[in-house]
């Protein structure tokens, strides 16, 4: 099909039937009066349905009384219309904006262009009842929003992705974007209005909205069957995987969200909010697994930073092995599901499937099950040093976490941290406990120890900043072949941070001494570079020394400038 037969499609009205005709009679802006919250309407009712608020139900929450439970309840409802009011002005707004004035890059029918100023006029009319119906709940509750308009990790998540397009990427991205978010109906606007229990005005506003994003729905949807066959492969290619990522992200709960909720709600002091923890198991404190986790979670939000995950400060070596800094302890969580862990006498107890695991030689053993030493303890040389620097000198940022993988007993990354004097967090983790306590006590930098595996890794998903890996691939295949490496490309996947970065090195494994069959041949960096073009990374490929390296983000441009030359 040649594009000027797509273009004759896209722009032919007799394809396009305007589910907005009758608009001014039927528009929430045209015909729905200012809702107004009575008081005496809002006696023995709730202000969201108890069951969209599931956090309410966890004993902690329930053992605080119900004054607390309404105020979760409340700022849930909050988050709902915040989350409204930015998505319409910020995302939505600004598509049909260029739509109207017939910017969008692609053809549309004249009645699409049309009724885009309709839905700008319903956008805009959305976030003002939003934010009028908000300061309506804040006067009659006294409950203060802990939230600012526009704070929604699904926000964050398109600013992240956008910040990593190109710019001619960035404006299709975004009207993907606007197609995910006006065409799935959330449980809010199809609930909401039908729940007896909810105060009626509250009733009445998502109502409104519901009406009216029923056609906006109809609307975007022909958008996508009309502007996706204007777009190139090479766009398609990039666009077609964001689509199911923003839908991930639109289904997803907000957790970032209700954590939020509940640690600010302890800062605001007494009898404000759930009060200081008082027990381990604090529901501030409960990870979701990671299939369940929401964007911004400290689990699994992209640029979040879980409370408490701070640089960790400058301590001599030899500190007590077995406690780890704040900011370590902070991204821990169990390698089998994900659970948070619970400090114990002996060890971290999962409160998930409360598996104990114990320390083993004054180390945190985190290991998922007992494995063969896959530690690497391949030397660095000083050509491979000089080029592993150069990397980190451009991608380290200050507060970063960084984990390196199989490390060994080698110094070279901490030893190199050191020299750049950035306040981070390094964690390393090897199955090898000898060789973790050689490590630490081998240079002079906070080195945060933790026995585990590199195809099974005890941290919270997106917690890491910069994963590291020198000659792991070829550790791991050679003790759990192919499919360990694999799963260890799934498991940085998970751990690593949306703007993160990640640097591998490997070689060709028949020059590895350790391989008995010297015809055994497995280059490494193709499987991972495979890997993350399945997966749409930003990488590249350098050679410093004797091996080859790529260095590679999820979404963060990359341009690492070459090494100086070195003479030795």
């Amino acid at each position: 099909m040649n594009r000027n037969h797509v273009l004759s499609q896209a722009v032919d009205a007799r394809f396009y039937e305007s589910k907005l005709k009758d608009w001014y009679e039927r528009s929430s802006i045209r015909t729905s009066p200012r809702r107004l919250l009575l008081k005496e309407d809002a006696e023995g009712k709730v202000y969201f349905p108890p069951d969209l608020v599931p956090i309410i139900g966890h004993r902690l929450v329930r053992d605080q009384g119900q004054d607390v439970a309404q105020r979760l309840i409340v700022q849930h409802l909050y988050a709902y219309l915040d989350f409204t009011a930015a998505l319409e002005h910020d995302v939505v707004n600004r598509v049909t904006q260029r739509i109207a004035q017939q910017r969008a890059g692609f053809e549309l029918p004249q009645a699409m262009v049309m009724d885009a100023y309709k839905i700008y006029c319903d956008e805009a009319y959305h976030a003002l009842f939003s934010a009028d119906i908000r300061e309506q709940i804040h006067a009659a509750t006294t409950v203060a929003p802990l939230g600012s308009m526009g704070d929604s990790t699904c926000l964050r998540r398109l600013q992240v992705v956008l910040a990593g397009l190109s710019p001619d990427l960035q404006w299709p991205a975004e009207v993907c974007f606007s197609i995910v978010s006006e065409t799935l109906i959330s449980a809010i606007l199809s609930r909401v209005p039908r729940d007896a229990r909810v105060v009626p005005t509250i009733r009445l506003v998502v109502a409104d909205h519901a009406r009216d994003e029923a056609r906006h729905h109809a609307y975007f949807a022909n958008l996508l069957e009309r502007a996706w066959p204007q777009l190139d492969a090479d766009r398609k290619a990039v666009l077609g995987p964001l689509l199911a990522d923003f839908v991930l992200v639109f289904l997803e709960p907000d957790l970032a969200a209700v954590r939020g909720h509940l640690l600010r709600d302890l800062s605001a002091g007494p009898g404000a909010g759930l009060g200081p923890p008082r027990r381990s198991g604090h529901p501030a404190s409960v990870r979701t697994p990671g299939h369940l986790r929401g964007p911004g979670d400290p689990c699994g939000l992209p640029g979040h930073r879980p409370p408490g995950l701070t640089p960790v400060p400058r301590s001599p070596a030899g500190a007590a092995p077995g406690r780890l800094e704040t900011a370590a302890g902070a991204v821990l969580c169990c390698p089998v599901d994900h659970g948070s862990l619970l400090r114990e006498p002996d060890g971290h107890r999962c409160r998930a499937c409360h598996r104990l695991f114990k320390e083993v030689d004054g180390l945190p053993d985190l290991a998922y099950s007992p494995l063969p030493d896959v530690d690497g303890h391949v030397p660095y040389l000083w050509s491979d040093v000089f080029h592993l620097e150069n990397i980190l000198r451009q991608l380290v940022r200050p507060q970063s976490v960084v984990l390196e993988v199989c490390s060994g007993p080698n110094i070279v990354v901490p030893l190199l941290l050191k020299r750049l004097d950035r306040a981070v967090t390094y964690l390393s983790i090897g199955i090898n406990s000898a060789h973790l306590l050689q490590q630490r006590q081998g240079v002079n930098f906070p080195v945060q120890s933790i026995r585990g595996d590199a195809t099974a890794l005890p941290l919270a998903a997106q917690s890491v900043d910069l994963y590291v890996g020198h000659h792991a691939i070829n550790d791991i295949w050679l003790t759990k072949g192919e499919a360990g490496v694999t799963r260890s490309y799934h498991e940085m996947h998970r751990v690593l941070k949306a703007d993160g970065y990640l640097v591998q090195s490997d070689c060709v494994l028949q020059h590895d001494s350790r391989v008995g069959d010297p015809s055994t041949k497995l280059i490494g960096l193709g499987s991972l570079a495979r890997f993350l073009d399945e997966r749409r990374y930003r990488w590249e490929q350098s050679s410093g020394g004797e091996l080859d390296w790529i260095v590679a983000s999820p979404t963060q441009s990359l341009r690492i400038e070459p090494s100086p030359d070195y003479s030795i």
